[in-house]
Formats: structure tokens, C-alpha cells, sequence
């Protein structure tokens, strides 16, 4: 009987073994590491996915010793996501995983469409899909920016995408904006959503930028925000404006300021935003508090604060007359309301696009 129960063990444990090779396994998947989507024809949609190759040593880098690259890239077309989800299915020889992804890059083409919040709204209601993935929007084709994409410093894409994101955010070249976020505000009532604004340099430089690269393995150029009214893209903002718009909405702890051609550092000591509200009448206040880099007079420090005010008075000026509050003012403001029948009723968007903005910016050591 001891034998028979043993024998019977044996069986079992072979079975379960055998079932490891189910498509569980790490071979048996393709793990999606970017996504990019393009527009095509009338509301068609071209997807791209770049996975890497199982069994590829990180050691070789970019290229194996054959000279291939590690990783491969698929691309379909279809009327929607769901149908190039599908086909993109079909086209990968393992089963798609889309719980890897560090990146999500859509065409500004795609993202200009009525339909782009559908669209957002469909990928994150994709089960499995990291919707936590850095959001970017490019001009020209995304599967061309994606193509792009090579490991420069690190060993792995995977790594490479998020370090490189992560350091861009907090120099306040980028926002640090993922899918999740921008759907959220897309169906939210209150504030808009952003995203990362990329763009791919052919030489290495920027045209008519005073300060420019010259020389860089880097073809893609994180630089700068999307913004969008209704899930919809409308326009995008330079690096310098993108730094103010992080100030904004406190998510920087350095200014780096650019003023007659010098970049100057102010650690962010405090910031506050704020809505007045006297019967039908609004006002945005905003206040900062930044710590005084050295060697400037007091001469100095308050011409530097003009110009700032300045800037940032420009850059909120803009985003009113395009309707769109991408800074944290709803948010403020809602507070002023018991419930969301309530502000709603209160129409913030007509009201925001013609609000005097008070700006109080403190520099002091």
C-alpha cells in the first residue's frame, strides 16, 4: 500500500511539473516594454509593440554579437483598440503581457482626434495593462519615435526608459505624467490632464535655441508637456515653460531658471495655490517662497523676481485663453463647495479663462 501511495506521488508531481510549461512560462511571453499609436485612415489605428527577446544576455547591450538587436518590434492596423489589441495578438508569435510597459507614446495626429479619450479610456480598462506607464505625445509618427528608442548608459530598455524619465521629471524638463493620471483628469470635473511632449532630433541640435545639444547619442528628446482639454490634445510647452508649470503645481524642488543666458538654481522652499471667490468673481493667487542663490544683490534678486512673475503671468494667461487648467486651481477652488452639483453648476472653465492672477514670489536667503 506504502508503495502504491508513493508510485501515485510520483505521478502527481510529474503532472504538475509538465504543467509549468503552460504559457506561465517566462519563454511562452511577450512582454511589452513601449507602446505607440498612430492614426490611420478615418479613425483607423496603427499599433506598435516593442518586446524584448527572451535569452538575449543584457550584457551584449543594444546589439548581440551577431550585430542584431535584443528586441523586436510588431506593428498592426485596425478600426479600433480592441481589434488591434487582437491583431497585435496574432502577430506575436508568444502571448502578449502588458504588464512590463514603461512607455506609452501616441501620435500628436491620434491624440488631436474627438475620439482620444475613448481611446484612453479603452486602454485603461485593458486588464493587465500597466496604466502606470510614462504618457508621451509625439509629432510625426510614434512608431518612428519609438524605433528610436535605444539603450544609451544602461544595459536594459526597460531600465534605460525609466531612469532616463525619472531624471528628466526631476529636473523639470517633463512632467512626471503616466496614463492613469491623464484618464483620471480626462473624466474627472475638475483640473486637465498632461503628458510628456517628445520629439525626435535628426542631428543632435535644436533649431533656433539659444542653448542647444550639440552632440548626443540620444535621437529622442523628452522635453516639455502636452496639454489637453477633454482628452483631447491642444498644445504643447517648451522645457522652460514646462519648468514653471511644475513649480506650479509643487512637484519640483529646484527652479532651474533661465535669465540673461545664465541658468540659475532656486531650491523651492514652499508653494501654495489658492482660489478667491466674492460672489461671481474669482482670483488665483499663487505663492512662492524660494531660497536666494548666491552672489546676487538685492537689485538682482528683484529684477529676477519680476521676470518671473512675468513668465508665469504669461503662461497662465495662455492656458485661460485655451480654456484649459492644467495648474491645481479646480482643485483649490472646488473646496469652496459642498457638492459637485454644486460646482458644476458654478461653471469653473468660463470663470478660470477670465480670472486675474495674484502672484506673490518671495526670494529670500
Amino acid at each position: 500500500m506504502q508503495r502504491m501511495r508513493l508510485a501515485a506521488l510520483i505521478v502527481l508531481l510529474a503532472l504538475l511539473l509538465g504543467g509549468c510549461q503552460d504559457t506561465g512560462e517566462v519563454e511562452n511571453q511577450a512582454y511589452v516594454l513601449v507602446l505607440a499609436l498612430d492614426a490611420v485612415g478615418d479613425g483607423g489605428l496603427a499599433l506598435t509593440a516593442r518586446v524584448p527577446k527572451i535569452g538575449i544576455s543584457d550584457a551584449q547591450g543594444d546589439k548581440g554579437d551577431s550585430g542584431s538587436s535584443p528586441y523586436l518590434t510588431f506593428s498592426v492596423t485596425a478600426p479600433s483598440w480592441s481589434a488591434a489589441l487582437d491583431a497585435l495578438q496574432w502577430a506575436t508569435p508568444r502571448r502578449i503581457n502588458l504588464s512590463h510597459i514603461e512607455m506609452i507614446v501616441a501620435s500628436e495626429a491620434l491624440a488631436s482626434r474627438p475620439s482620444f479619450a475613448s481611446l484612453m479610456n479603452g486602454m485603461a480598462d485593458t486588464p493587465h495593462l500597466y496604466t502606470n506607464a510614462r504618457f508621451v505625445i509625439c509629432p510625426g509618427s510614434a512608431r518612428s519615435f519609438l524605433e528610436a528608442e535605444e539603450t544609451v548608459i544602461g544595459t536594459r530598455l526597460s531600465s534605460e526608459i525609466h531612469t532616463m524619465l525619472s531624471q528628466y521629471a526631476r529636473q523639470g524638463f517633463i512632467p512626471d505624467a503616466c496614463l492613469a493620471d491623464a484618464c483620471y483628469c480626462a473624466n474627472g470635473i475638475y483640473g486637465d490632464p498632461i503628458a510628456i511632449w517628445g520629439d525626435l532630433a535628426e542631428d543632435g541640435s535644436e533649431d533656433g535655441a539659444p542653448i542647444s545639444v550639440t552632440k548626443s547619442p540620444m535621437r529622442q528628446r523628452f522635453s516639455g508637456a502636452a496639454l489637453f482639454r477633454g482628452g483631447r490634445f491642444v498644445q504643447a510647452l517648451s522645457k522652460y515653460e514646462t519648468r514653471l508649470l511644475n513649480l506650479i503645481r509643487g512637484q519640483c524642488r529646484t527652479l532651474c531658471y533661465t535669465w540673461q543666458d545664465q541658468a540659475i538654481e532656486f531650491p523651492l522652499r514652499s508653494s501654495s495655490r489658492a482660489v478667491r471667490i466674492e460672489g461671481s468673481d474669482i482670483t488665483l493667487s499663487l505663492r512662492l517662497k524660494l531660497g536666494a542663490p548666491g552672489g546676487f544683490g538685492e537689485k538682482e534678486l528683484s529684477t529676477l523676481r519680476q521676470s518671473m512673475r512675468n513668465d508665469i503671468a504669461r503662461l497662465v494667461g495662455d492656458c485661460q485663453r485655451l480654456g484649459i487648467d492644467p495648474f491645481g486651481f479646480a482643485e483649490s477652488a472646488s473646496g469652496h463647495f459642498v457638492t459637485n452639483a454644486q460646482w458644476l453648476a458654478f461653471d469653473w472653465r468660463s470663470r478660470f479663462a477670465r480670472a486675474p492672477l495674484d502672484i506673490d514670489i518671495i526670494i529670500a536667503k
